[in-house]
């Protein structure tokens, strides 16, 4: 034995030891030994003199079991894990260390039930079964004390301390094998490094800890993770006798995130007070510091998320300073996929700085002055990179957090206790809660500065829209302050460009909110420009809708009032102009833009283009187009073309744009290989910046489309739309505008290619959809079901068109009014279709019927109130009453003539069909 490890026996004769008396031994360190084959650092300090039974010769009785409590016959949900247990810890064999599991993960969790539901199911492969509390270094020393009063009698009787006592069982354990140590609630790996070094080969521990660092090198590992969603409701309907349908159920066992704990503790508020499931979902939504603090009478007071979290947290601050305040920054993200990228600029907690209390507090009144306008770098001393990442690591030990190469994510329960402020709580005060708040806020802020029409920033934004949506909903509209203006006016933009209909409804909400918050929070409130702009972005999002008539009461009025600058008269301007083209008051939208179009100019002072003047060309071009003034709308355009070029060059995104602008023009105007030839040069530039998958390219192949169609060539058409349809899975949401039109188109083509059951696949993939976006009375669906059935009178089947249309006229009734102006064009259209297959006296009444309706809420200047007239004259000549027909179609063709000049296609029709009725008349005498 070298020097290093020669015995230590402080006060120590030399003389033998007497007879009947033993001395114990012990290995430290963690795969050390003291029988037989030492190695490592070996302690040789005498530490019992006492005359007992030697460990060597002391037999375990028959089903030794030191558990706490009795079973938990409500355990259930772990089988796969059960079974890792019992495949690493049962097949016990002789060796140099005995077999190590440890199970970790976040409190609450349910690793100690999980450990204590191994130990009973398996009480037969192990012999004894012990139960070691592992919160102090004494609670495993009286734990190995109780196990060695269990095997003898005669060490208690003896007056042997506790600390003598326990090293008989360490004794007793190296001699034996085949026995069990649940060692709970481990806080760091040393804590029981010293027993682990101290143990024989032949047995098995099973440890629990929340600390995850460090427990490979010297034991398997077991990540546990929350229930399953099927196990987490049955869990609850064990324990509440609600039944595993009841959708509250299901949704309690998903607001506590699945957590075992959260759901037994849930589950006893229920049955003690009877409140139910949805009681309990009221008071968590309602006061969730009292839903996660409260436990049932009788039980621990520590047993709760709330107690098991403030311990958690003590235990991180012990090992990070920041990575408190980073996990109460982290509960106001969603809870998954929280990029990385934004956490680069977090600052230290300003709620433990008088100075930086200070500075914020100015920092909110240049707020509230208006001063929105977001820097790139943010305010104050940023945490260092390797803080942060040394922060989240302590958190991810703890299984707080997951992190991924770019994100993070946190537990939904963990979330709602981190951002429930608590008076004394000292990790959860609410100073502390509301500065990691705006911290936030302004994060977010800075995340959401960059504009989301630019192709680069677009995925960006789709990373980072999910975490403010979170945030807003996360933070009570009654602690709104001017942190959250530019959190939500960032939103409200980009759901104002998304493209998707079910975004308008949010960006309502939003944009209402905002404006609410700087009523209140800004000085001059209502009159402030910010404010005014807000009210402005809030009528666009009122318009895309279907609101028009609310924007209106916001946009209307006098166009100039004190204090309102030229640019705030401009956004005023182009949302009234929207708002004209969605109610068809086409003609109202030259007069309010055609001052600016002359002078605002498109490029720039300082270089480029500006963004309100293209806005402008954009807005004017598609009034002149739904007026029914083509030439002008296609000479606006190809002047936008020529300019924007001129400025940016062929390859800029805007130029993109223009241009496919332009094509499209030309595809309705009759000219489709002018439109092709454009059509092909911009998707092929856009896939080549943006790539196949980009929403530009999904658009490009829709509109190439249809210029093909136009040109006859139907299978070139079917061919871009069934790309767009076999690309979009994974990358478009099915109620996208793009997709939903490109599958409605390729319906349409295969209903003329007669395809009918084809065609019916996509247009029930539409609807459905469509339905589960916005429900099944919504006008979007109601124009999904009208689409298809255009289609279906275009192929020739009004048979099966005319019961899809009445369909939809009914749901446009319930969802709009009888008097909308959707209502009424598929009144109208409901008319042409009886007007192929049924009787032509009932075609004419709902045409009737919906002409005046036209004419009483429409504006004269509406083309949809010639197109009415002109297939009423269809029907009065079908039905024989060729004099009044006459008369309807000489009024159409000389009034088309004066609005839109002689080429207009409702003046063309009109004459020829003048023509055919002079055919069919005898001629006079």
């Amino acid at each position: 034995m070298s020097d290093a490890i020669r015995p230590v026996e402080p006060g120590a004769s030399d003389e033998p030891a007497p007879r009947g008396r033993t001395e114990i031994y012990w290995a430290e360190g963690p795969g050390a030994m003291s029988l037989r084959e030492n190695h490592g650092t070996i302690n040789l300090t005498k530490v019992l003199q006492v005359s007992f039974q030697p460990p060597q010769d002391v037999t375990a009785h028959p089903d030794l079991v030191l558990l706490p409590g009795r079973r938990n016959l409500a355990f259930m949900g772990r089988d796969p894990e059960l079974a890792r247990l019992r495949a690493e810890l049962c097949p016990q064999t002789s060796g140099d260390a005995p077999a190590v599991m440890v199970v970790h993960g976040v409190g609450g969790t349910g690793k100690s039930a999980l450990a204590l539901e191994y130990a009973h199911r398996h009480r037969g492969a192990h012999n004894p079964v012990v139960h070691l509390s592992a919160d102090s270094p004494e609670s495993i020393t009286a734990g190995l004390a109780a196990l060695a009063d269990a095997l003898t009698h005669t060490l208690r009787q003896s007056d042997a301390s506790v600390e003598t006592r326990a090293g008989w069982a360490k004794g007793w354990l190296q001699c034996h094998g085949g026995w069990l140590l649940l060692v709970d609630d481990v806080q760091q790996p040393e804590d029981v490094a010293q027993l682990l070094g101290s143990l024989g080969g032949r047995g098995a521990v099973l440890i629990t800890t929340r600390q995850a660092a460090d427990w490979e090198r010297h034991a398997t590992v077991l990540a546990l993770d929350v229930l399953a969603e099927e196990a987490a409701v049955g869990l609850l309907h064990r324990l509440t006798g609600h039944g595993p349908d009841t959708p509250e159920l299901r949704e309690l066992a998903s607001r506590l995130d699945r957590l075992p704990l959260a759901l037994e503790q849930a589950a006893a508020y229920i049955e003690q007070t009877r409140t139910g499931p949805a009681g309990y979902l009221r008071l968590l939504s309602e006061s969730p510091a009292e839903a996660l603090g409260t436990t049932a009478l009788g039980s621990s007071p520590e047993r709760t998320i709330a107690r098991v979290w403030h311990h958690t947290m003590r235990a991180v601050d012990r090992e990070h300073p920041h990575a408190v305040h980073l996990m109460r920054v982290l509960a106001w993200f969603a809870p998954h996929g929280i990029p990385r990228e934004i956490l680069k600029h977090l600052r230290p907690d300003t709620s433990r700085s008088a100075g930086r209390r200070a500075l914020m507090f100015l920092r909110r009144l240049a707020h509230s002055t208006g001063l929105l306008q977001h820097h790139r770098t943010m305010a104050g001393r940023r945490l260092a990179p390797a803080d942060i990442d040394g922060a989240l690591a302590v958190l991810r030990s703890y299984g707080l957090v997951r992190l991924a190469d770019d994100t993070v994510a946190v537990h939904s329960l963990m979330q709602t206790v981190a951002r429930t402020p608590v008076p004394g709580d000292s990790y959860r005060s609410p100073g502390a809660v509301r500065a990691a708040r705006n911290e936030v806020a302004e994060l977010l802020a800075q995340a959401g500065a960059d504009n989301p029409l630019v192709p680069g920033n677009w995925l960006w934004w789709q990373t980072v829209a999910p975490q403010i949506e979170a945030f807003l909903t996360a933070v009570p509209r009654h602690v709104d302050d001017v942190w959250m203006v530019q959190v939500l006016w960032s939103m409200v933009g980009y759901l104002s460009d998304s493209e998707r209909p079910a975004s308008d409804p949010d960006a309502v909400l939003y944009a209402e909110r905002a404006v609410h918050v700087m009523q209140r929070r800004l000085i001059g409130g209502r009159l402030h420009p910010a404010t005014r702009g807000m009210r402005v972005q809030l009528a666009q999002a009122l318009e895309r809708s279907g609101r028009a008539d609310e924007a209106l009461v916001l946009l209307e009025g006098p166009r100039r009032r004190a204090g309102v600058r030229p640019a705030m008269l401009t956004r005023r301007r182009l949302a009234l102009a929207q708002c004209y083209l969605q109610q068809g008051r086409f003609g109202e939208v030259p007069p309010l833009l055609v001052h600016e179009y002359h002078h605002r100019h498109l490029e720039s002072v300082g270089g480029g283009l500006r963004r309100d003047a293209l806005t402008i060309r954009g807005l004017l071009a598609e009034a002149y187009w739904k007026a029914g003034r083509r030439d002008q709308a296609v000479a606006l355009y190809e002047e936008t073309l020529w300019r924007i070029r001129r400025a940016v060059g062929d390859r800029s995104p805007l130029t993109l744009w223009a241009r496919h602008s332009l094509a499209c023009a030309y595809a309705g105007i009759g000219e489709p290989a002018r439109a092709i030839d454009l059509h092909e040069q911009t998707l092929a530039v856009r896939e080549q910046m943006f790539g196949e998958h980009s929403a530009v390219a999904f658009h490009s192949r829709l509109a190439l489309a249809y210029a093909h169609e136009v040109a006859g060539d139907v299978e070139a058409a079917i061919s871009l739309l069934e790309r767009n349809v076999a690309l979009a899975p994974g990358v478009l949401p099915g109620d996208s505008p793009v997709m939903t039109a490109s599958r409605r188109s390729l319906a349409a083509l295969m209903l003329r290619r007669g395809d009918v059951d084809g065609a019916t696949v996509l247009h029930a993939a539409n609807v459905t959809d469509t339905e589960r976006t916005f429900g099944p009375h919504h006008r979007e669906v109601q124009l999904v079901r009208r689409a298809f059935a255009l289609g279906l009178l275009n192929a020739g089947h009004p048979e099966s068109a005319a019961p899809l249309i009445e369909e939809a006229l009914r749901g446009f009734e319930d969802a709009a009014g009888p008097m909308d102006r959707e209502t009424i064009k598929t009144r109208h259209l409901l008319a042409f279709a009886l007007r192929l297959t049924g009787p032509a006296a009932r075609a004419v009444a709902l045409h009737e019927q919906a002409l005046g309706q036209a004419k009483t809420v429409l504006p004269p200047e509406d083309p949809l109130i010639l197109t009415m007239r002109l297939e009423g004259a269809y029907a009065y000549q079908e039905n024989g009453n060729l004099d009044r027909a006459a008369h309807v179609l000489d009024g159409v063709a000389r009034e088309a003539d004066a609005r839109f000049g002689g080429q207009d296609w409702h003046r063309v029709k009109a004459l020829q069909a003048l023509r055919d009725i002079h055919a069919l008349r005898p001629e006079p005498g």
